[in-house]
C-alpha cells in the first residue's frame, strides 16, 4: 500500500527576549567627507533528516596547523593599523584584535593570503569617502572595528537581543575559517549597499535591514562579549538573510519565496495590565511590506530551516557548512483514512563524528537545542582522561552562557524544549 509523506520539521528560532533597550543616537555625518572619528561616535570611545555523516570543507578550510603557522604580515599589518589610527580608532582595541588574530594564524594554521586580504577590506572601507555608501562615517568606523573584532575572535559573536540564532552559527563558521571572506562581505556592503555572492550573483539588503538597531547602537566597544550584537554582525546576518530570500534559494509547500525580506522596522509592543511587553524590531514582511503573520503573530525571526541556513553559508563561502539537523517527525496519510506519526528523530552527534569533524575542519558546527527552538554553536570538542566527551558551546547571548558541557547533556538539550544548556566550566577551563 503506498503512502504519501509529510515531513514536519522545527523551525529552529529563538524566542525574542522581552527587554525593553535604551536607544543611543546615532552621529549624522557628512557621508561624503573622508572617513575619519566624528566628536561623537555610534558606540563609545575607549557576539528533517539527520545531517550527513561527514561534510568536508575545501582543503583550505581545513583546522591544521602548518609547519610553519602564518601570522599577520607586517605589511598587511601596518598599513591597515596606520589606516585606523588616522581614522581615530582607539590603538588599544586594534592592538588586541591583531594580537588575538595571530593567535588564532598560529593555532589554526590560516593562510597568510587571506589575513592579509581581511585586514585589506578593512582598511578600504577607512579609507573610502562614503559617497555611494548606506552609512555615515561614524557607522562605517564602528563596522571596520567590530568585524576585526569577529574575525579576531569568532566565539564572541552574538545574536544579541535578536530571534537570529540560527543564522548566526553561520557567520561565527565564516568569521572561524577564511577570515577575509566576512570582511569581504562588510567591505561591499559598507562602500554601495550590495553583496557579491560567492556564486557571482549580486544582492542587495534593504536598508531597513543594515542600519543598526537598538542593540548595534547600545553595543559597548569596550565590552564586546556581553549580550548585545554588534553592528558588523547586523549587517553580515541580514545581508546573507535577505540575500538568501532575493536568490530563490527558500521554498515553502512548492513555492519560491523571492520577495520576502526581513528587515528592523519600529520597535513593536504588546499592551498587558500595568505596563507593556517588548516583542522586538525585527520582522519579515512580504513583497508588498506587509508583515508576515504565522499562528495569529507577526513573524519576527527570519523563517530558515537548517536547510536554509546552510544554503545561506554558500552564498559566501560558496560551500554548505557543517550543521546538525533539528527534531523532526513523519507523518503517514494512508488511502483508507488512516494517519500514521512516526517517533520523534534526533541527530545527536557522536564523539566520533565530532573529533571526525574537528579533524577536518568542520568546526564551528550549528546545532538546534531547546528541542528545536534555539540554535547555538559548537567550537570545539575533547575527551578528558575519564573518557567523557565535552563540548565548547556558545548560546551567542554573550560571555556568561558560554563554556564547555558534557556531550549526554548536549543531546539532552537537543531533544527537551525545557532543558536549557548551562556550562559548568568556562571556555578557558578546557576539560583534561
Amino acid at each position: 500500500m503506498s503512502a504519501g509523506k509529510l515531513v514536519l520539521a522545527f523551525l529552529a528560532s529563538f524566542l525574542t527576549f522581552a527587554s525593553a533597550q535604551a536607544v543611543l543616537a546615532t552621529d549624522q555625518t557628512d557621508k561624503a567627507a573622508p572617513l575619519t572619528a566624528p566628536a561623537t561616535v555610534t558606540a563609545p570611545a575607549d557576539a528533517a533528516a539527520p545531517a550527513p555523516a561527514a561534510v568536508t570543507a575545501p582543503a583550505d578550510a581545513a583546522a591544521t596547523s602548518p609547519a610553519a603557522p602564518a601570522a599577520v604580515s607586517p605589511t598587511a599589518r601596518e598599513k591597515f593599523s596606520d589606516a585606523a589610527k588616522k581614522a581615530g580608532l582607539k590603538d588599544t582595541r586594534i592592538a588586541e584584535y591583531l594580537k588575538a588574530l595571530d593567535a588564532r594564524a598560529t593555532q589554526y594554521g590560516l593562510k597568510q593570503d587571506q589575513i592579509d586580504a581581511a585586514l585589506d577590506n578593512l582598511r578600504a572601507v577607512l579609507e573610502d569617502s562614503g559617497k555611494n555608501s548606506p552609512f555615515d562615517a561614524g557607522q562605517r568606523l564602528v563596522l571596520v572595528e567590530t568585524a576585526l573584532h569577529n574575525i579576531a575572535l569568532p566565539t564572541e559573536i552574538d545574536q544579541g537581543y535578536h530571534p537570529t540564532c540560527n543564522i548566526t552559527p553561520v557567520e561565527g563558521y565564516v568569521a572561524s575559517k577564511p577570515p577575509d571572506k566576512d570582511p569581504e562581505l562588510i567591505k561591499q556592503v559598507a562602500l554601495k549597499g550590495k553583496y557579491m555572492t560567492a556564486e557571482g550573483k549580486e544582492v542587495t539588503p534593504p536598508k531597513k535591514a543594515i542600519m543598526p538597531g537598538r542593540d548595534e547602537k547600545a553595543y559597548d566597544l569596550d565590552k564586546p562579549n556581553v549580550d548585545k550584537r554588534n553592528h558588523s554582525s547586523q549587517v553580515f546576518q541580514m545581508t546573507v538573510v535577505n540575500g538568501t530570500y532575493e536568490l530563490g534559494k527558500v521554498q515553502r509547500n512548492g513555492k519560491t519565496l523571492t520577495d520576502v525580506r526581513y528587515i528592523m522596522g519600529p520597535v513593536r509592543k504588546q499592551n498587558i495590565p500595568n505596563g507593556w511587553i517588548d516583542l522586538g524590531e525585527d520582522v519579515l514582511i512580504d513583497g508588498n511590506g506587509n508583515s508576515i503573520i504565522e499562528n495569529g503573530e507577526v513573524k519576527s525571526d527570519p523563517g530558515f530551516t537548517v536547510q536554509d541556513n546552510v544554503e545561506a553559508s554558500k552564498l559566501v563561502l560558496g560551500y554548505k557548512m557543517p550543521y546538525i539537523d533539528g527534531p523532526s517527525q513523519e507523518v503517514h496519510t494512508y488511502p483508507d483514512g488512516r494517519i500514521e506519526t512516526m517517533p520523534w528523530k534526533y541527530d545527536l552527534p557522536t564523539t566520533d563524528r565530532l573529533l571526525e569533524a574537528k579533524k577536518n575542519g568542520n568546526l564551528p558546527m550549528g546545532v538546534p537545542t531547546l528541542g528545536g527552538a534555539h540554535v547555538q554553536t559548537i567550537h570545539d570538542v575533547t575527551v578528558d582522561k575519564s573518557g567523557k566527551t565535552w563540548v565548547l558551546i556558545d548560546n551567542q547571548h554573550g560571555a556568561q552562557g558560554d563554556g564547555w558541557v558534557t556531550l549526554d547533556d548536549l543531546h539532552r538539550a537537543q531533544k527537551e524544549h525545557g532543558f536549557e544548556l548551562k556550562p559548568t566550566r568556562k571556555a578557558a577551563d578546557r576539560p583534561e
